[in-house]
């Protein structure tokens, strides 16, 4: 795996100084792809850890899962914002290089896995969300066994409120925790609103940028679409050029030829006439 925070710069931190070589692209492409399997790990274990949360019985382990699971989600996102600004740099090569249409097609490519694990993080966030969103909704319903739909989704949607399940200390030995539970839920589902946002400016910030840089690149191929006019114009100017030049020196060797000629006849002609003398 590469370094990207040591002191020996990785190649994408060396392309920011410099025009990458061919080896030097591919090897930034490598290190952008296993920067991103490395957040595909760490988004299956986010999804299990989520799944595991719908059997968390105590505040103990609540706090644990919650806590191991900011750590994670933090340090994914923080993978992807860097694999963006990787992606800058690639795209960046691309206009500073001779091979503008073969980098191009390898950024795209990487582009779209980068957008492609982005989008599976944010929908794997937003079925944690609803996951969290059903244990409130559990928690609610043993405590008030005849609520209606609305007044359950109410209640998810609400602040948390320890309130509605002081009645239930008297029937339940474990309604504190459950109280603790459900403000943990609470907490972790505006913790994972937070996130969501960040990943949804996170992809637009990758399609952005790739916009942005595919208008710089299609002016770089226009204006090397006017240069090969041009020089085309050129190479046809100076075929007619040529074409000149040869009809004049034809023109010229014909000239010389009758002169030649007319000199030719003008001396017999003075030579007979001094003969007659």
């Amino acid at each position: 795996m590469p370094s990207y925070d040591g002191d020996t710069p990785s190649q994408m931190e060396k392309g920011v100084r410099s025009v990458m070589s061919a080896a030097e692209f591919n090897k930034a492409l490598e290190e952008l792809s296993e920067l991103r399997q490395r957040c595909e790990i760490n988004i299956i274990e986010i999804d299990e850890k989520y799944q595991a949360s719908l059997d968390i019985l105590t505040p103990q382990e609540s706090a644990e899962n919650s806590s191991q699971l900011r750590e994670l989600s933090t340090r994914t996102t923080s993978m992807l914002g860097l694999g963006k600004e990787h992606l800058k740099v690639l795209y960046r090569n691309i206009l500073q290089s001779d091979d503008v249409e073969l980098r191009r097609k390898r950024c795209a490519g990487a582009k779209q896995q980068l957008e492609s694990t982005v989008k599976k993080y944010r929908e794997t966030e937003r079925n944690g969300q609803e996951n969290y969103r059903n244990v409130l909704r559990r928690h609610y319903v043993m405590v008030n066994p005849e609520a209606t739909e609305v007044e359950i989704e109410d209640y998810v949607a609400s602040e948390p409120n320890d309130q509605i399940f002081a009645s239930a200390i008297l029937r339940k030995n474990n309604a504190k925790a459950t109280a603790q539970l459900v403000r943990d839920r609470h907490q972790d589902i505006v913790e994972i609103t937070r996130m969501i946002v960040e990943l949804d400016s996170l992809f637009r910030q990758v399609h952005e940028m790739v916009e942005e840089q595919q208008e710089i690149i299609q002016h770089v191929e226009e204006k090397v679409v006017v240069a090969n006019d041009q020089l085309s114009e050129g190479n046809r100017e100076l075929d007619r050029t040529k074409k000149i030049m040869l009809q004049l020196r034809a023109k010229y060797k014909m000239l010389t030829l009758i002169a030649i000629i007319i000199l030719v006849v003008v001396a017999v002609v003075i030579y007979i006439a001094i003969r007659k003398k």
